[in-house]
């Protein structure tokens, strides 16, 4: 009888759905966990931590994030609290749900979107979006973009429903206008798409107010109670974190034009937009991908406005844009077998070679995550120094690049965090400030700025007397001249410095202990 209904479900499809479904998520989940967990997400955790007992931004950190990442981590952070659970996995098997949900979504919606008789094409788009969830990720596993993946393909593709004349209930669409506002709540950026979405009902329907459905309604009033709980429970991010966010953290991080249009992920996004042009006319799921188009064009807005294509910046783009290529070369090969045009297959040839410009950029992320990164022994070396010292530990790193130096070192090494500063993100911006002539920020008010900067880290170390701190040298000034410009220029972190000695190098660390007694 078993038998038989596997035979069944094998027949019907849904077997190898099934069983592609687990092996995807069995084998990523095995890879995840020869990773460590991403410095950034391990960092947000702690904050969301933080928060969730009762912290605000500027008092206990300063994050330059909004909130609603720690919001989406506090589930992860509630659920360690009530078990012994480690709070890395729970994360891990927190985004895996989340993605195996929005799976689950997706696969409904495309059932309904694609042809009974195009099944080859929804099996190819089931298994590419299972893949972008999955694997792209690679060491960025659980960042706010990936998130947004998670939480966005839903929408979008209820969207090609809607504009295809077709209907779901009301209960589903109201879930993922949940998950959709929650995701595009995370960053500013984030809702150019939305609104291409949205413009693009306008625009075929020819109606002004052909936007209001379910879901728009119920994103439009996540976003504006998301904007209120700001206002009025951290409204320090506004008036403190904000400022200096916009006057010291977007001047530094933005990359040159250059290296951001020759940039690997980016280019394959360009070359996305090329090939999409080039088979326009061939098109049978025209709607579906012009919403996975203008999703793709939005998701580029959101990093070429700040200038920064980083990998996990990049991921929402190039897996929509994977998503798109993976629909016209199924739907390319296709007409090949009515016709057998050599035309045709130019073009599914070269959309096979576009497509794999991003699995050979992903491949080579995690052979060089799992087989250099990881050979490198100084993580190791930072987690036993400390975890040779018997007692509780708190750690705050001096360091101006990123996350992680601390993190996820912190959970490692079962340390609290002894500031308020994941890493000193200001520095650098600041420097930019006071060293250009042509700065639009007056130079009396980043002298000030400076100032209260400096002096939130000495304060930082009275108030949470960190046992060590792990200095950075190679990119803290190259060999501590930012530190040296500390102690020379503020007397009250001069004070706060006395208290600790160095005690040991490891590789690029310099590793200082505060004084007992």
């Amino acid at each position: 009888m078993v038998l038989d209904v596997i035979t069944k479900s094998y027949k019907n499809n849904q077997f190898l759905l099934v069983f592609f479904t687990a092996y995807f998520l069995i084998l990523a989940f095995y890879f995840q966990t020869q990773m460590l967990l991403s410095s950034d997400v391990a960092c947000l955790l702690n904050e969301a931590n933080q928060m969730l007992a009762g912290g605000k931004y500027g008092a206990d950190f300063f994050e330059t994030n909004p909130p609603m990442i720690l919001y989406l981590y506090f589930p992860v952070c509630l659920f360690a609290k009530i078990t012994s659970i480690n709070i890395i996995l729970l994360l891990r098997l927190y985004v895996f749900l989340l993605a195996l949900i929005s799976a689950g979504i997706n696969l409904y919606l495309l059932k309904k979107i694609i042809k009974p008789d195009d099944k080859i094409l929804l099996n190819i788009l089931y298994y590419v979006m299972l893949i972008v969830m999955l694997f792209l990720p690679v060491n960025e596993f659980g960042q706010r973009e990936h998130l947004l993946l998670i939480l966005m393909l839903p929408y979008l593709f209820s969207a090609v429903l809607e504009l295809q004349g077709k209907s779901i209930s009301k209960s589903l669409a109201f879930v993922i206008g949940v998950m959709a506002g929650l995701g595009f709540a995370l960053k500013p950026y984030f809702l150019v798409t939305v609104c291409l979405i949205e413009l693009y009902f306008i625009f075929l329907n020819r109606k002004i107010f052909a936007w209001v459905r379910i879901e728009s309604i119920v994103i439009a009033s996540i976003l504006i109670l998301y904007l209120c709980s700001v206002f009025f429970f951290q409204p320090e991010y506004i008036n403190v974190i904000l400022p200096l966010v916009s006057h010291y953290y977007f001047g530094w991080m933005a990359d040159t034009w250059i290296n951001l249009l020759s940039n690997p992920a980016v280019t394959f996004c360009w070359l996305t937009i090329i090939f999409y042009y080039l088979v326009y006319k061939k098109d049978r799921y025209h709607i579906l991908n012009t919403v996975l188009f203008l999703a793709m064009l939005g998701m580029m807005v959101a990093f070429i406005i700040p200038k920064t294509p980083w990998y996990y910046h990049v991921l929402p783009a190039m897996s929509l844009a994977m998503l798109l290529i993976a629909n016209c070369v199924v739907q390319l090969y296709s007409e090949y077998l009515e016709k057998n045009s050599k035309k045709i297959l130019l073009f599914i040839c070269l959309s096979l070679f576009i497509f794999s410009l991003p699995i050979y950029l992903v491949s080579f992320r995690y052979y060089q995550y799992l087989n250099l990164a990881l050979s490198t022994d100084t993580a190791n070396k930072l987690k036993n120094f400390i975890n040779a010292h018997p007692g509780e530990h708190s750690i705050y790193c001096f360091t101006t690049v990123g996350t992680q130096d601390c993190f996820p070192l912190n959970y490692m090494t079962d340390s609290s965090y002894g500031g308020r500063l994941p890493f000193f993100w200001w520095y650098r911006g600041l420097n930019i400030a006071e060293s250009s002539p042509s700065s639009s920020i007056n130079k009396i008010q980043v002298a000030q700025e400076k100032k209260l900067l400096i002096d939130n880290v000495a304060e930082d170390l009275n108030r949470y007397k960190a046992k060590w701190i792990i200095v950075n040298y190679y990119n803290f000034g190259f060999g501590g001249t930012i530190l040296v410009d500390f102690i020379d220029h503020n007397e009250k972190f001069r004070d706060a410095w006395k208290q600790y000695r160095h005690v040991m190098t490891i590789s690029q660390y310099w590793i200082y202990e505060r004084k007992t007694g």
